[in-house]
C-alpha cells in the first residue's frame, strides 16, 4: 500500500479568514393546510408535528447544500447511510411562531434548528476510507506550521502645509518567524480524528534529511516565500522517506496599526494550500484549499494572533481531510 505524505506547511505574511461555524444555526419554515375541528378552530398538535419534520428535512437540505464540492461528492457516496440518522445532528429543534389562516384553513410554522457540524464531520470522516482504515495502515501525514508577522515597520511620510493629515508613501518592514505548538496541536487533532496517521516533520528531518524548520523559517524570512533549492532538499526527503504526497499552504496575518476603542486591534488572517502527489516526476495537484478569510478583534496583539491562527489552520485541515476523502485517498 503507498503512503500518503502531507507535508504541510504553512506560512503567515500579511492578509485575512473566516471562521468555521461548529455549530450551524438554520431557520425555516413550512407551511400546509389543516382540517378544523368544529369546537377547535387551530392545527392540532399532530399537524405542528407533521410540520416540524418537514421543517427538519428542509434545515437538513440546506445544511447539505453550504458544502463544498469535495465534502458534498464524498456526502452523496454515503447519503443514504445518513439520512436515516440526522435527528442525532440536530442539537435542537424549536416552534418560533405558529401563524394560523383559519379562513385559507392553513397555517405556517416557524422554526430555529441547531446542527451539530463537527458531529457530521466526524460520522463523514469515519464512513471514509481513511476512517476505515486499521491503525497503522491509513496516510502518513507531516506538516510544518512557519508563522510570520511584521516585528517592526518603519513609515516613510509626508505632512501637508498645514498638518491636517498624513500621506503614506511606504514602509520598511522587519520581520520574525515561529513554530506555534497550539497550532500543531489543532493540526493533529483533525487529522489523526479523520484516520490518518500523524508524523511529525522533525522526525521526517531525522530519518531522511532535509531542511530544519529553523532554516526553512529563516528562508521565508529572507525571500518572502520557501526558494526552489529549499524546496528541492525538502521533496528529496520525502521522497527519501517513501512519501508520495506534499501539501504547501500560507497563512498569512496582519495587524492594522489603528486600535478601535471598543473593539481592539484588528488583526485578519489568510489560509492557502495545496496538496502534490509526487510520485512522478512532475508533480501535481490533487487538492487545493482557500483563500479563506476572517477577523479578530482583541486588545493585545498575542491575544489576537492565537486566536486568529486557530481557526484558519482548523479550516485548511478539513478542508483537506474532505477533498482527499472525496477521492478515496487514505
Amino acid at each position: 500500500m503507498k503512503s500518503i505524505f502531507l507535508f504541510f506547511f504553512i506560512f503567515f505574511n500579511f492578509i485575512s479568514l473566516t471562521v468555521n461555524s461548529r455549530e450551524i444555526e438554520i431557520k425555516s419554515s413550512y407551511t400546509m393546510s389543516y382540517e378544523p375541528g368544529f369546537f377547535f378552530k387551530k392545527p392540532k398538535s399532530e399537524d405542528i408535528d407533521k410540520a416540524l419534520l418537514k421543517i427538519k428535512e428542509n434545515m437538513w437540505q440546506s445544511y447539505t447544500s453550504s458544502f463544498s464540492d469535495a465534502k458534498m461528492k464524498q456526502y452523496l457516496r454515503v447519503e443514504s447511510q445518513i439520512v436515516p440518522e440526522i435527528d442525532k445532528f440536530f442539537t435542537s429543534l424549536s416552534v418560533v411562531d405558529v401563524n394560523v389562516k383559519s379562513e385559507l384553513k392553513t397555517f405556517t410554522v416557524y422554526a430555529r434548528g441547531k446542527i451539530n457540524d463537527t458531529a457530521v464531520n466526524a460520522r463523514l470522516s469515519f464512513l471514509s476510507k481513511a476512517g476505515q482504515t486499521a491503525s497503522g495502515n491509513g496516510s502518513p501525514f507531516t506538516f510544518i506550521f512557519i508563522s510570520k508577522q511584521a516585528e517592526k515597520v518603519i513609515d516613510f511620510k509626508n505632512l501637508n502645509f498645514n498638518n491636517q493629515y498624513v500621506e503614506r508613501k511606504s514602509a520598511d518592514y522587519s520581520f520574525k518567524a515561529s513554530n506555534p505548538s497550539f497550532i500543531d496541536t489543532a493540526i493533529t487533532n483533525i487529522l489523526s480524528t479523520a484516520g490518518f496517521e500523524v508524523i511529525s516533520y522533525s522526525d521526517i528531518v531525522i530519518q531522511c534529511g532535509g531542511p530544519e524548520l529553523s532554516e526553512i523559517s529563516q528562508n521565508i524570512v529572507e525571500n518572502e516565500s520557501m526558494t526552489s533549492d529549499v524546496r528541492r532538499e525538502v521533496i528529496n526527503a520525502v521522497k527519501k522517506c517513501d512519501i508520495d504526497y506534499f501539501a504547501l499552504g500560507t497563512l498569512d496575518i496582519g495587524i492594522k496599526s489603528t486600535i478601535d476603542s471598543n473593539q481592539g486591534r484588528e488583526l485578519t488572517v489568510s489560509v492557502q494550500s495545496q496538496v502534490w502527489d509526487i510520485q512522478s516526476k512532475l508533480p501535481r495537484v490533487i487538492a487545493s484549499i482557500g483563500p479563506l478569510t476572517s477577523t479578530v478583534y482583541e486588545k493585545d496583539d498575542l491575544t489576537a494572533i492565537k486566536k486568529a491562527l486557530l481557526d484558519p489552520s482548523e479550516s485548511a485541515a478539513r478542508n483537506i481531510v474532505d477533498q482527499l476523502n472525496a477521492k478515496n485517498i487514505n
